[in-house]
């Protein structure tokens, strides 16, 4: 008797939790039984499947003169005032719902959404509010479908780092359902977790010729068709299968038209020029990973102008200029940016702002930072860096930058091939002669410690005609800027106190640039004119009071 009533009591004492549980859920079973994780493509919202012609083809919307459609929505946290639902499935990415309730440890805000039938759907693009972007972020995502609405099957989740871009979940396979539940599992905790959303849009799958087109080549610079694409028959039977279809997707048909130009030989592949690894070990120029020195120089050194994390490319755009820039990486990994710059440019108009890459291929238009009224008559036009401030601890070395577009000049890299650089200066500087409207005169030479962007023909001059070792140079740039920093106090004992790696790349861009004074010092670079100030970057001797006086300017370190 005493064992029955202590039963009944347990129960009762369990009752509360059960149900409350069972009311927190809206009445929804969950068999969690399932934890694939998707991956998460980084998109924007001028991608093409946020278009309108590809909505109206593949996306399942609110609109109920389609076939199928989202009948109704709702979630658990109520909303915050203003912020309804509604606004999480408009279409439109200035609009947001947020929640109402904030996530904690007990708690996880969740929103559910009915479709008027049975719909199959393998991708589902997400954003949170776009004017507070990591605000409720979810750091993961875990995704529940049901065919009834009452029980509900756990398919996956989504796991990102924090991003201010629009999340593509690329579901595993085409799953079928008629309910959908999107729980905020884990979010941002550095701001209020009051979750949000700015648009959920489902997809459905594409067909699978598209799937086929879309999967064309091989390799991640689209260079190499697959074995059964490699013909110009089987790429003309792949074509008119596609055109068969009521809406092409334009990416679709851009493969089609690359893969037929590669065939033709009308694109080449220079990976020698234009391929930039994390791999030291590869062929290819190198992404550099020595840190953030950008930061280093201002935050650590308290130096106001000296420090740039540009990494030299030796290919320059000109505006307007289309450029495809395709990137390799594993999952996790930070990404480079690329930045646009003007040659012999003003000195407050010289450089873009940063360039976001993402993972396969970007269309990135070059800007124009030429102004036609500056004083000294240049081409439009200038040098493309990458952005690369991460160490080996935040980024692999299986990270790849192709560049396609611009044009490639010479460019020296410290200890590198001096023979290979002087027969690409001559050859550059040919073409400079024979056409002089078209081409920059441009080259770079880069070392540890300097990036100097001078003239190709006065270049010649100095290591062609009076074969001045260009290695020697950087070398003397180097021994002349590290005594400077030793002079501001920064060291390079290993064994010092204030020792930081980081040092051996502190570096300044010597560029030429539109008449200000004799020189100057500014933001990133030290700002001269096609004199003897050019002759002395060039040469690396004769540094002079000049120099260094400009160089003390982008040193000044204020008052502790």
């Amino acid at each position: 008797m005493k064992k029955r009533i202590f039963i009944f009591c347990l129960i009762m004492l369990m009752l509360p939790f059960v149900f409350g549980s069972f009311l927190e859920n809206n009445s929804k079973v969950f068999a969690e039984d399932s934890t694939t994780q998707f991956n998460i493509s980084y998109i924007t919202t001028s991608h093409e499947i946020l278009q309108q012609d590809y909505i109206d083809a593949y996306a399942l919307t609110t609109n109920s003169n389609k076939a199928e459609y989202i009948a109704s929505y709702s979630n658990n946290g109520g909303n915050y005032p203003g912020n309804v639902l509604s606004r999480a499935f408009d279409l439109n990415f200035n609009t947001f719902w947020e929640t109402n309730k904030v996530n904690s440890n007990t708690y996880k805000n969740y929103v559910q959404i009915e479709f008027n039938t049975e719909v199959s759907v393998n991708r589902l693009v997400f954003a949170t509010r776009r004017d507070d972007k990591l605000k409720g972020f979810p750091l993961t995502a875990t995704f529940y479908i049901s065919n009834d609405g009452t029980t509900f099957e756990k398919i996956g989740i989504g796991v990102s780092e924090l991003n201010s871009g629009v999340l593509l979940y690329n579901f595993d396979k085409v799953y079928t359902f008629k309910y959908f539940k999107f729980e905020y599992t884990d979010v941002n905790a550095n701001l209020t977790q009051h979750c949000s959303c700015s648009e959920f849009v489902f997809y459905k799958p594409e067909e699978q010729i598209l799937s086929e087109a879309r999967n064309l080549f091989t390799d991640y610079k689209k260079s190499v068709l697959s074995p059964q694409y490699s013909s110009p028959n089987a790429i003309n039977n792949l074509e008119t299968q596609i055109n068969s279809l009521s809406y092409i997707p334009s990416s679709v048909q851009e493969n089609i038209e690359r893969a037929k130009a590669i065939l033709n030989g009308e694109i080449t592949f220079d990976t020698k020029y234009r391929e930039f690894s994390t791999n030291f070990e590869t062929n290819n120029k190198h992404i550099k990973q020595v840190g953030n020195i950008y930061n280093y120089a201002r935050n650590d050194l308290d130096m106001v102008w000296q420090g740039t994390n540009r990494q030299a490319t030796g290919i320059y755009a000109k505006p307007n200029e289309v450029l495809k820039i395709y990137v390799q990486a594993d999952e996790l990994d930070t990404l480079p940016q690329l930045v646009f710059t003007q040659h012999q440019g003003y000195w407050n108009q010289w450089k873009s702002g940063n360039y976001t890459l993402q993972r396969g291929e970007n269309t990135i238009t070059a800007p124009s930072l030429y102004n036609a009224s500056w004083s000294v008559k240049t081409l439009a036009g200038g040098p493309i860096y990458l952005i690369n401030p991460y160490t080996t601890l935040e980024q692999s070395q299986n990270v790849k930058v192709y560049i396609e577009g611009g044009t490639v000049f010479p460019i020296f890299y410290m200890d590198e091939d001096e023979i290979r650089y002087e027969k690409n200066l001559r050859d550059y500087t040919d073409l400079l002669n024979a056409n002089p409207d078209t081409y920059l005169n441009l080259t770079e030479i880069v070392s540890n410690n300097v990036i100097l962007t001078v003239q190709a023909s006065r270049a010649y001059d100095f290591y062609i005609t009076q074969n001045l070792s260009v290695q020697k140079v950087c070398e003397n740039w180097d021994n002349y800027l590290k005594g400077l920093y030793t002079f501001e106090g920064v060291s390079f004992d290993k064994n010092a106190e204030h020792y930081d790696e980081r040092a051996n790349y502190l570096n300044v861009n010597i560029r030429i640039m539109q008449p200000y004074a004799a020189a100057y010092a500014y933001t990133e670079h030290v700002g001269i004119q096609t004199n003897n100030w050019q002759d002395t970057a060039l040469t690396g001797q004769n540094f002079g009071w000049g120099m260094t006086h400009e160089l003390g300017h982008m040193m000044d370190i204020s008052e502790r």
